[in-house]
C-alpha cells in the first residue's frame, strides 16, 4: 500500500430521458517549469503528439499489473527542456491535494517513467483503492513502465499532478539544508526528512502543502516534547486517533535510527528559522 491516502471521489449521476449523455471535462493543461520559470503548458492533446503510448506498469495502489496511457517523461522533458534538464537534481512535482514529492533526475534516467493521462479500461481515470471504493489520480499520474529492473521506491508515484518544475538542489533546498557544522545525524536526517516528510509538509516554508509548517515561526520540537514527537513520527496514530498522517517511515526501514537523525535534524534546524518567501 502506498504511504500516501489516495483521496476519494464521489460521483453524482444525474439525467432524464431526453438529456444528452454526460462528458467529463477535458483535463487541464499541465503547467511545466525549470528552476522556477514557466516553459510551457501542455494540454492531453498536445502530450499525446508527442507519442501517445499505452504503458504497462505495477501499480503500488492496486498491487497489480494496470495499463495507463500517456507520454514518455524523458520524451516530454527533452520536448519541453532541451538537454538541459538532464543536468539538473530533481524533478518536483505539484498535486491538487498539496503533495510537493521531489523525484530525483537520475530515476528518471534510469527508469521508464510516463506522464499518464487515462486508464483504456476504466471509464474515468481512477485507481481501485478498495473492493468498493475507487479514487481519481487525474489530472497526470507518474508512474513508471514494468520492466526487469526494480521499480522506484513509493512515494515516487505521484496522483493529482497538476505541474512538475526541473530544478536543482541548492535552488530547491536552500532554506532547509543543515547549517555549516551540524552532525553527520542531522545531515542525515536531513536527507530522510526530504524523503519522508517533506513532500507533504513545508519547514522554512519549503516543501508541501498537505501538512503544517514544521519550523517557522515555532519549531516543532518546541512545543512538543522530545519523547512525544519521536512517537508521533514513528505512528502518528498511537498519539491521536484516526489521525490523518499515515506512517512516514516505510517498512523494512531502521525506524530507531531514522527518528534519531529526523529529530537531530528538526533541532538543529529549530537555530535556523527562516521566514517562508510567500504565505
Amino acid at each position: 500500500m502506498t504511504r500516501v491516502a489516495l483521496r476519494l471521489v464521489g460521483f453524482a449521476l444525474l439525467g432524464c430521458a431526453h438529456a444528452p449523455p454526460a462528458t467529463s471535462p477535458a483535463p487541464p493543461p499541465l503547467l511545466l517549469q525549470l528552476r522556477g520559470s514557466e516553459v510551457a503548458s501542455k494540454t492531453v492533446d498536445e502530450l499525446g503528439k508527442l507519442g501517445r503510448e499505452r504503458v504497462t506498469v505495477l501499480d503500488p495502489h492496486e498491487n497489480r499489473d494496470v495499463v495507463f496511457e500517456g507520454v514518455s517523461a524523458t520524451k516530454l522533458f527533452d520536448a519541453v527542456f532541451g538537454p538541459a534538464w538532464r543536468g539538473a537534481d530533481d524533478v518536483v512535482a505539484t498535486c491538487r491535494d498539496g503533495f510537493h514529492p521531489s523525484i530525483p533526475v537520475k530515476v528518471f534516467l534510469e527508469h521508464d517513467a510516463y506522464v499518464a493521462f487515462a486508464r483504456p479500461d476504466s471509464a474515468d481515470f481512477s485507481i481501485q483503492e478498495t473492493a468498493t471504493k475507487r479514487a481519481n489520480v487525474g489530472p497526470y499520474y507518474i508512474v513508471w513502465k514494468k520492466t526487469d529492473r526494480p521499480d522506484p521506491p513509493e512515494p515516487e508515484w505521484p496522483f493529482e499532478v497538476t505541474g512538475l518544475e526541473v530544478t536543482d538542489f541548492a535552488t530547491r533546498f536552500a532554506a532547509v539544508i543543515p547549517p555549516a557544522g551540524s552532525t553527520e545525524l542531522a545531515r542525515d536526517g536531513f536527507d530522510r526528512f526530504r524523503t519522508f516528510c517533506l513532500p507533504c509538509h513545508t519547514l522554512n516554508g519549503v516543501g508541501g502543502a498537505s501538512g503544517p509548517e514544521l519550523n517557522y515561526p515555532v519549531s516543532v520540537t518546541e512545543y512538543f516534547s522530545e519523547p512525544m514527537l519521536r512517537t508521533w513520527i514513528g505512528d502518528p496514530q498511537r498519539v491521536r486517533w484516526r489521525a490523518k498522517m499515515p506512517p512516514p517511515l516505510p517498512p523494512g526501514d531502521d525506524q530507531a535510527h531514522s527518528i534519531d537523525a529526523i529529530v537531530a535534524y528538526l533541532k538543529v534546524m529549530a537555530g535556523a528559522k527562516r521566514a517562508p518567501a510567500s504565505p
